[in-house]
């Protein structure tokens, strides 16, 4: 699943390609595609509006129009890529933004998952404002205000940190990075996490996220930011690497699942 890095990437070359084209129409492939409004209205809505800006929010994609503004989330497989309107669409393509210029923005996604809404600019933010917390590197993301998220929360520290209204961006590739970073067992009741381990979680989600997003982001099977693949991959240093010996004290990197979500750390490093 794109997580904060990798989702930056995307909007990086959605920057590069998009700003300023007008949209002369959307052909919408798979309607379940478009959350809100219905899918006819938000064609509508969209056409002969110009791409003004493209921003982020935690994992959430921002097209703002010249009118109004559009989200995006990309789920478990969702990808953009900005195509000549010649190709044709192959079986995953599920949107497409044509622009007057000949070019189109094509949404594709093997899962079906992502999906697309459209708002005025202040129901947008509204909407987002409702679901996310602080990201890494905000201001507001602070040991205070962790400290007393997780008060009282016995769910385990990776759970509650993979809560988007709790810490906006962090997904199950990084929080694993990050809590091994921090010497923290995933385990850990999120309510036992001292005011010290707190500081250095944020610390280090804020440092990995800014390696990830100059190395492109993370993949591992299919994402990619238009169609360049991520290479933070390679320096991650437990995720994926079960069996392998740890790179600080050479025991066997476990995986388990931490309420249905794969983990992967140090027995030695991270003890419970």
């Amino acid at each position: 699943m794109p997580e904060l890095p990798e989702v930056e990437n995307v909007c990086r070359m959605l920057r590069f390609h998009i700003l300023n084209k007008k949209i002369k129409d959307v052909n919408v492939i798979y309607s379940k595609v478009i959350d809100y409004p219905d899918y006819k209205e938000f064609i509508q809505e969209a056409k002969g509006q110009t791409i003004l800006e493209v921003n982020r929010r935690g994992k959430w994609i921002i097209m703002k129009l010249s009118e109004d503004t559009i989200l995006s989330h990309l789920r478990m497989e969702g990808k953009y890529f900005v195509e000549p309107k010649k190709r044709p669409y192959n079986k995953h393509d599920l949107l497409a933004f044509q622009f007057e210029d000949g070019f189109e923005l094509v949404y594709n996604d093997t899962r079906k998952f992502g999906r697309l809404l459209l708002f005025n600019d202040i129901d947008a933010e509204k909407y987002l404002d409702n679901r996310l917390g602080p990201e890494p590197g905000e201001n507001a993301l602070t040991v205070s205000y962790l400290k007393n998220k997780l008060k009282g929360k016995s769910i385990a520290i990776k759970t509650a940190l993979l809560d988007q209204s709790i810490v906006s961006g962090l997904g199950n590739i990084y929080v694993n990075e990050v809590l091994f970073e921090a010497k923290v067992n995933p385990k850990r009741k999120a309510k036992d996490v001292t005011k010290k381990e707190l500081k250095v979680i944020i610390e280090y989600a804020k440092e990995i996220f800014d390696l990830s997003i100059e190395s492109g982001g993370t993949t591992i099977r299919t994402f990619a930011a238009g169609h360049e693949p991520g290479k933070f991959q390679e320096h991650l240093k437990v995720h994926f690497r079960e069996g392998e010996v740890c790179k600080v004290c050479d025991t066997p990197i476990k995986k388990e699942k931490v309420y249905g979500r794969g983990t992967y750390y140090c027995p030695k490093c991270q003890k419970k």
